[in-house]
C-alpha cells in the first residue's frame, strides 16, 4: 500500500518534468529556424520564431541568421540542381510563417 508521501513525491517529479522550460541556445534556435526552412516545416519554424521571442533574441537577429540563412542554403541547393523549383517555393512559404510571428 502506498503512503500518502510516496504518491505527492511522484507527483511532484512527474510535474515537474512535464513542466519544466527547456532553455535552448541562440545558436540552437537559429538551428531550428533554418533547418525548418531549408526542409520546410512550417510548424516547426514557427515554434522556432516563439523560442527566438521568448529567448529575448532581437527579431533581426532570428531573422537574417535563422529564415534568411536556411532561405541560403535552399538557393545554393536550387543553383546546384539539387532542389527543384516547389521545394523553394515551400521553403519560401515557411520563411513566410516565421516572419509573421517575428
Amino acid at each position: 500500500m502506498f503512503s500518502v508521501l510516496i504518491v505527492i513525491t511522484e507527483y511532484d517529479r512527474l510535474a515537474y518534468q512535464t513542466h519544466r522550460r527547456v532553455c535552448l541556445s541562440k545558436e540552437e534556435i537559429l538551428n531550428k529556424l533554418s533547418d525548418a526552412v531549408v526542409t520546410g516545416k512550417i510548424e516547426q519554424a514557427k515554434a522556432g520564431a516563439k523560442e527566438a521571442l521568448a529567448a529575448k533574441m532581437e527579431a533581426l537577429t532570428a531573422i537574417n541568421e535563422g529564415l534568411v540563412k536556411g532561405m541560403s542554403i535552399v538557393g545554393d541547393r536550387y543553383a546546384a540542381h539539387q532542389v527543384y523549383l516547389p521545394q523553394v517555393l515551400m521553403s519560401a512559404h515557411t520563411m513566410y510563417a516565421g516572419l509573421d510571428i517575428l
